[in-house]
């Protein structure tokens, strides 16, 4: 096999490669989300991780800049925090009112 044979060979295989690994790094780990993907939020997401990965759940990893969690994880904090912003915003009026305070902008300022 000739040296320039060679080469294109390499070359093709390094291509073939690249777009496997790319692809891979794209997946990231089977069944889990990172930040970007979370339907928590990317703060409560990263917090989330970081809480369990130093407790040890295998169901969380910190892969460079990527804190990845398992849909098992992430529905368990769901769960956890498990009120819709809608009923928050009920017991805050419910507060407000109790204490003879009148919200401005729906509490949310």
């Amino acid at each position: 096999m000739s040296t320039t044979a060679l080469a294109t060979a390499l070359d093709l295989l390094a291509d073939a490669l690249a777009a496997r690994v790319a692809a891979k790094l794209r997946e990231g780990e089977r069944g889990m989300l990172d930040q970007a993907a979370s339907p928590l939020g990317r703060r409560r997401h990263i917090n989330l991780v970081r809480r369990l990965h130093a407790q040890g759940d295998g169901g969380v990893a910190i892969v460079g800049r990527r804190y990845l969690a398992t849909r098992e994880v992430i529905d368990a904090e769901l769960g956890r925090i498990g009120r819709r912003p809608a009923e928050q915003a009920d017991d805050l009026s419910a507060l407000a009112s109790e204490l003879g305070l009148r919200l401005v902008d729906g509490g949310r300022r």
